[in-house]
């Protein structure tokens, strides 16, 4: 429920607004209805949806400005991506990567259903867009001039620095 939700964001030092609030819930409630469906995440249990992917990706706004356009790399089920564009008060553009096809079609869902602007999905494994970088059929995903690249983040302890889950890339390029 609401207040639970809010407890444990509270005990983290995360404040959220009413809508971010309401557009968790909703995320909450969609995620596990299509995760039954599509198996987006080994983890079912909601107090469980709540902490490891929901409080897990909110930890790196405390390490994170974001301010840049990013690129989620191994998105999954929209995570980490999903909850910081939720509270994202930058308009920062996202955009979620993975190569599984019926994760990249449910993360579609999740953000038309949570209305979120500035958020694109694509679908295609970043180990072979690492490899490709700069090669002329990238050249539309160039122009984007990606600032910053997220792996999905845990942390080890939540108090303690986040580690990483994934690989993480990096591209930084010159306007």
């Amino acid at each position: 429920n609401t207040n639970s939700m809010q407890e444990l964001f509270k005990k983290y030092n995360i404040q959220l607004t009413p809508e971010q609030i309401q557009r968790f819930e909703l995320f909450l409630e969609i995620f596990i209805e299509k995760n039954g469906q599509i198996n987006l995440s080994a983890i079912r249990d909601k107090q469980w949806i709540l902490e490891k992917h929901f409080l897990d990706s909110l930890m790196l706004s405390k390490y994170l400005k974001l301010s840049w356009k990013v690129l989620d790399l191994g998105t999954g089920g929209g995570f980490p991506g999903i909850p910081l564009k939720i509270i994202d008060e930058n308009n920062t553009n996202f955009i979620l990567l993975d190569s599984v096809w019926k994760k990249i079609t449910a993360v579609n869902e999740f953000t038309k259903a949570l209305e979120l602007g500035n958020i694109k999905w694509l679908q295609y494994s970043w180990t072979l867009l690492a490899l490709f970088w700069g090669q002329s059929e990238w050249m539309h995903i160039q122009k984007l001039h990606f600032l910053a690249s997220l792996a999905s983040l845990v942390s080890k302890s939540r108090l303690e620095i986040l580690v990483f889950k994934k690989v993480a890339y990096t591209f930084l390029f010159s306007e």
